[in-house]
């Protein structure tokens, strides 16, 4: 088997370790990009007083909803994760309390 002057089977037992190494990390990082979506997304530390008492009224009696901060297109969303009526859900409001959307 005529080989080229530098690929040698040790070489190549190099490059394909190599080679693995960096698809598994390649591949690692295109899917923590994947799993976000384009969304920023961070932990509320202090959801506004508007867009808690808007959820309040929307959904009244709901307790334990933990609240996020999602940044997408130059804007801040306030998404709430909470359980009602025995149903995961996902509620949207605005900086100024104006429910966004339901999921």
């Amino acid at each position: 088997m005529a080989y080229f002057f530098w690929w040698t089977p040790k070489t190549q037992k190099q490059f394909m370790r190599q080679f693995a190494v960096f698809t598994v990390i390649a591949l690692t990082l295109l899917g923590q990009l994947a799993c976000n979506n384009g969304k920023k997304v961070e932990e509320a530390v202090a959801t506004p007083e508007p867009v808690i008492m808007s959820f309040n009224a929307r959904y009244n009696g709901v307790e334990d909803e933990k609240w996020e901060i999602v940044k997408k297109n130059d804007s801040t969303i306030y998404e709430a994760d909470f359980k009602a009526n025995g149903k995961n859900m996902k509620a949207d409001f605005d900086a100024d309390g104006n429910f966004l959307s339901e999921k």
